[in-house]
């Protein structure tokens, strides 16, 4: 424990230090002083365990100073130093807390016993008031499990720590936007975290995919100290955007719901009146003052059935699509749009991942489409953005399809001069159905594949009767054929020649 001391006689204040035995008690003193001013700015200064003063002081006496000590430092102990003739006046002390007071003159044992009992004290409450606080601490992580839970899952009945308030509930929404946002991300979260230390309402702080999320649960007095509350989080945020300087944020406060079953109402309300930021600016509070359910299913699968065909005929532009789309959403209220574009890219960024199974998945595609900041700056990111994933998704399909007609032809090469070399074998041995392999097959190569045989074949011929003097029964069998007849017709329909007078020619 630290100490401090204040007598207005030098003497009686070395003494008293003298008297002490610091190290035995494991006590240090921090401080001394000859009048009440001075003691007072000690303790502001110094935060001490315990005051041992003199009842009679210049500036002011021993008992304004405990008085207004107390207010400083609400824990301090005290012991007071009083002649006869004050002992009267000094159980006065009693209505500040003050259970500690000594005669003069001043014995050392009876002062060392009066430390050591209020060390021990001083243990005991700091033990039960550690015990307490880790209790708090305890009861503040299960309350932020449960709300970082219900923000992955959206499902209310997992707040079940916060069903004993009574009163109202509200989600605020802290939005984060621009790549430095993910890095402010911490940063910001401190500082809110300092805001909110000693509120009395029920009140925790949860990050969730790049924002910040705060639950209230408060009782209708203490409304407005929520909505100040708010106002001060914009006062950090236009701070922190001067530190980081793309970042771009604001915050949301849902209605207020009654529940913390209806906490869902309160989450969509404050996202959508978010959505407000990219008219309204950024570094602004937007409050929820009701909600109402707007559709927009209909609009996400108008994108969806779009975006699947424009996949399936290799499209690699999106502008028709957005255009056709904002002719019909551009009416509609700004947390309308802001939904659809954002719930329909998520869509056909899910289907190009699943087309396309060695695609990496790519989250900073959503991301910078979520950090825009005005409406134009959303059309613009949204339209580049589902270019962007057609483009990837056409990449991949050609280079997808290319490699099973690679594999083959060469398949082909090793064994044209097999007569049982079929359509049926080569698409069993690259994985794919004969009518699909037959039809991708033509698309990749321009012919079928059985004149791609052909052609394979008649040209492995025409090397064999140039190079060699074998018989042309052996040509026949070596290039696929065991008739040397049907060898012949389908050389001379193939070179407008026969095979013996190839030779001649060229051999």
């Amino acid at each position: 424990m630290n100490v401090i001391v204040a007598d207005d006689e030098k003497r009686v204040c070395a003494l008293i230090c003298a008297l002490v035995e610091w190290e035995e008690l494991g006590l240090t003193l921090i401080g001394t002083a000859y009048d009440g001013l001075t003691a007072l700015s000690l303790i502001e200064a110094k935060q001490p365990d315990v005051l041992i003063t003199d009842i009679r002081m210049p500036g002011i006496d021993g008992l304004e100073l405990i008085r207004q000590a107390r207010e400083l430092q609400p824990e301090l102990q005290f012991i007071i130093i009083s002649g006869h003739k004050q002992f009267d006046y000094a159980q006065h002390a009693i209505k500040y807390g003050v259970a500690e007071y000594l005669l003069k003159p001043i014995k050392g044992h009876e002062l060392n016993q009066t430390l050591l009992r209020l060390k021990k004290e001083h243990a005991e409450r700091t033990s039960a008031e550690s015990s307490i606080q880790e209790l708090r601490d305890a009861k503040r992580s299960m309350m932020h499990s449960a709300f970082l839970t219900f923000l992955q899952t959206n499902t209310p009945p997992l707040l079940g720590q916060w069903q004993k308030y009574t009163g109202l509930f509200a989600i605020a929404v802290i939005a984060l936007r621009g790549v430095r946002g993910r890095h402010a991300l911490g940063a910001v979260q401190t500082k809110i975290l300092h805001l909110l230390e000693g509120e009395e309402q029920a009140v925790t702080l949860a990050a969730h995919e790049g924002d910040l999320y705060l639950l209230f649960a408060y009782q209708e007095s203490e409304r407005e100290h929520i909505v100040t509350l708010c106002t001060r989080i914009v006062e950090i945020l236009r701070t922190q955007a001067q530190l980081f300087r793309d970042l771009k944020s604001a915050i949301s406060l849902g209605v207020e719901v009654s529940s913390i079953h209806e906490i869902n109402e309160s989450l969509i309300s404050a996202h959508d009146r978010l959505s407000q930021r990219l008219i309204g600016g950024f570094e602004q509070f937007y409050q929820a003052k009701h909600h109402k359910a707007l559709p927009t299913e209909e609009h996400v699968e108008f994108v969806r059935q779009r975006f699947t065909q424009a996949c399936a005929q290799m499209s690699e532009s999106a502008e028709e699509l957005v255009n056709e789309l904002f002719n019909t959403i551009e009416k509609e209220p700004i947390s309308v749009i802001e939904h659809v574009l954002l719930q329909s890219f998520s869509y056909a960024q899910r289907f190009v991942e699943e087309q396309n199974p060695d695609l990496e998945e790519n989250q900073e595609l959503w991301l910078t489409i979520r950090d825009a900041s005005t409406l134009e700056d959303l059309r613009f990111r949204y339209q580049s953005g589902l270019t962007e994933l057609l483009h990837l998704h056409v990449q991949h399909q050609e280079h997808a399809l290319s490699r099973p007609i690679k594999l083959a032809k060469a398949l082909i090469d090793q064994q044209y001069g097999d007569e049982l070399l079929s359509l049926e074998r080569v698409s069993e041995a690259v994985h794919l159905n004969p009518s699909y392999f037959s039809g991708l097959f033509k698309k990749r190569m321009g012919v079928g594949f059985a004149d791609y045989v052909l052609e394979v074949r008649m040209e492995a011929a025409k090397k064999l009767l140039v190079e060699t003097s074998m018989p042309i029964t052996k040509v026949a069998a070596l290039v696929g054929y065991r008739d040397p007849k049907h060898f012949s017709r389908a050389f001379k329909k193939y070179g407008q020649i026969k095979p013996n007078e190839y030779r001649k020619l060229y051999g």
